[in-house]
């Protein structure tokens, strides 16, 4: 059976004053708003803004997943722990953590991290 062609096609255009723009922009907003809050809450950011240590460490893992991936943050995270305590004749790991010369790790750290 096959379906008739319609004989007019009827048009509507809706005109949106200043105000009413503004409304809707609002309400746009207000559902992003809505959602990201939703995602937030499912990667557990609100949960942690509760307890500051669960805050810290969710803060951390995030700058630590962003390091591997190799942009720098401000934040420091294991993986800058390799920086901070490499000798100068440039070895790190064990052999580099193993340095007994405190003095001198501690004077290398705070040159490292730009504190005078």
């Amino acid at each position: 059976m096959s379906k008739r062609k319609p004989k007019e096609t009827v048009e509507f255009v809706i005109r949106l004053q200043d105000k009413e723009r503004k409304l809707l922009d609002e309400l746009v907003t207000a559902i992003n708003l809505e959602r990201y809050a939703g995602a937030a809450e499912k990667l557990g950011l609100r949960k942690a803004l509760d307890n500051p240590l669960a805050m810290i460490a969710w803060f951390t893992s995030v700058a630590t997943f962003i390091e591997m991936l190799g942009i720098d943050t401000p934040i420091i995270t294991p993986i800058d722990a390799g920086k901070i305590f490499k000798d100068p004749d440039g070895a790190t790991g064990w052999a580099g953590f193993w340095d007994v010369n405190l003095q001198k790790d501690w004077e290398r750290f705070k040159a490292g991290i730009g504190i005078d």
